[in-house]
């Protein structure tokens, strides 16, 4: 298989996942009051279709520049360290997501970060699908980033590649609102991020989203005290999206688009409309 093939299908299987849970979604929800209509999948489906294309061609246009751009400065290379392809793999791997659980961090931190971030909140009927929906903004600064350090400290082309077909993937099955085995979580939920875990980040009360940062792996939000757990009556009760003031419109694709530029446009807005004149009452 060429590389075109190959990343082709690395964009489009999650895709192909997310779709054939629909049904499994709809039969086992794990939140009922979350199930998503059709209307709504289909609008999470086009605008992520989209942010994805935008990415493609816009970093192929971009990729040889960054390359050539941060190439004089790489001070390491990771692909070459003295031990066995294995284990320089699975290094790597972990490198990776541990990368990716920072920025996640960030992006929760840092306001100009979360105002492109919370598109991905926005969604309040939690489904596959919403491991797909991104503003496509946050996406490119996103790769450009990772390509920056990846160029930087010499990432092997392999992992880059088995990474994100991975990584991929597993958005998909993170975000899944789907009935899962409680042993599941027991045996497994310390390793890997499983949709429990993950739902409580896409919760609509800030405090409880603002955790539970991992990727793949859920040990980095162990390690570093960002786990946030709740039981399970007020997981089955949990409500999904946006608070009220971080999103004033319906979900909508031209929301979507605006959503990380709508308390800019209030401000403007605000400062257009006249200030109320507060007459005083005669006595």
């Amino acid at each position: 298989m060429n590389s075109g093939l190959l990343l082709l299908a690395i964009m489009t299987a999650p895709f192909l996942l997310a779709v054939v849970a629909i049904p499994l979604e709809h039969a086992r929800p794990a939140s009922p009051q979350a199930r998503a209509s059709g209307t709504h999948s289909l609008t999470v489906l086009v605008f992520a279709s989209v942010a994805y294309t935008l990415l493609h061609f816009t970093m192929g246009a971009l990729q040889a520049g960054i390359v050539a751009t941060a190439s004089p400065f790489q001070f390491m290379s990771l692909a070459a360290l003295p031990i066995p392809e294995w284990l320089g793999f699975i290094l790597c791997f972990l490198l990776i997501d541990l990368l990716h659980y920072g920025l996640h961090v960030l992006s929760h931190s840092v306001p100009v970060f979360w105002r492109l971030h919370k598109v991905h909140h926005a969604d309040d009927q939690l489904s596959a699908l919403s491991g797909l929906l991104h503003h496509p903004l946050e996406m490119l600064y996103v790769t450009i980033v990772t390509l920056i350090v990846f160029v930087l400290v010499g990432m092997p082309v392999v992992v880059i590649m088995a990474y994100s077909a991975v990584v991929g993937l597993h958005a998909v099955f993170s975000h899944l609102n789907l009935r899962m085995p409680g042993a599941l979580s027991r045996s497994l939920g310390w390793l890997i991020v499983l949709p429990d875990f993950h739902r409580i980040h896409h919760s609509a009360r800030l405090d409880e989203a603002h955790g539970n940062f991992g990727t793949i792996f859920s040990f980095w939000d162990l390690l570093f005290g960002t786990r946030h757990a709740v039981s399970a009556g007020v997981a089955a009760r949990m409500k999904f999206g946006l608070p009220r003031a971080e999103m004033t419109s319906p979900f909508t694709l031209p929301t979507l688009v605006a959503l990380p530029f709508q308390s800019i446009v209030e401000t403007v807005r605000a400062s257009r409309d006249p200030a109320p004149v507060h007459r005083k009452k005669r006595k």
